[in-house]
């Protein structure tokens, strides 16, 4: 009898969603901390680094932003080729980066391997590229848009030469649904050589994640966010 009891049970569970533990869906903003110190240029997201003849720009990019990849660089001058493939709900963390060498001499750098970012000292790495292009062919758009992501991508190891400079998104893997909830970000850039030295830049973002409730919300209710709950 207990075990018939047992298979009663999951067999309810199949019919009545109620009885399934459902996964919050959030969307992520992210924005420069100016606490810090750092200098930020137009369009106001955008964070300058500089350091030893190696200069640079990086800025978070939203949904919205890909809607027009030619807003970003005016040579994609293309759809969104992400179109279809990622909502507000399941995007990447993406960033939009610029390196530049004003030094005298090459420098290199491995995209896969120079930078990461930590959420509350968890670790979230660049995103597996051949995960997105799985996502892309599952999703019926066809290999035109695979092209297209393609060009966008930082993905290929990068030399440098003095006055060189090399541009490109970067995806990292969302967190989990949240338990620590943060409001700090820490973009990684290390493991870039020029010669024997090698240099490294740490910037801080701050990161908001806001819950999407299943149901429209009430126009009087406040939509409780995680940066609310550190007030």
């Amino acid at each position: 009898m207990p075990l018939m009891r047992i298979i009663l049970i999951l067999v309810l569970c199949l019919y009545f969603p109620a009885c399934k533990t459902a996964k919050s869906l959030y969307k992520i903003s992210i924005t420069p901390d100016v606490r810090m110190g750092q200098e930020i240029s137009p369009p106001g997201n955008a964070v300058n680094f500089e350091k030893e003849g190696i200069w640079g720009a990086v800025r978070p990019v939203s949904c919205q932003d890909l809607t027009a990849p030619s807003s970003l660089n005016r040579e994609w001058d293309f759809k969104n080729p992400f179109e279809g493939i990622y909502d507000e709900a399941g995007m990447p963390i993406a960033f939009y980066l610029l390196i530049e060498n004003r030094s005298d001499s090459s420098i290199t750098f491995n995209p896969s391997s120079s930078f990461s970012l930590t959420d509350a000292g968890a670790p979230l790495f660049t995103i597996e590229y051949d995960d997105l292009y799985q996502d892309l062919y599952d999703s019926e758009k066809g290999a035109g848009q695979l092209e297209n992501i393609r060009k966008m991508l930082f993905r290929s190891y990068q030399t440098l030469g003095p006055g060189e400079h090399a541009l490109g998104l970067l995806l990292f893997r969302r967190p989990d649904e949240p338990k620590i909830k943060s409001k700090e970000l820490s973009f990684h850039i290390h493991r870039i050589y020029a010669g024997s030295r090698e240099i490294d830049f740490a910037i801080s973002f701050k990161i908001r994640m806001e819950e999407i409730p299943d149901a429209p919300p009430d126009e009087t209710a406040h939509p409780q966010t995680f940066q609310d709950e550190q007030h």
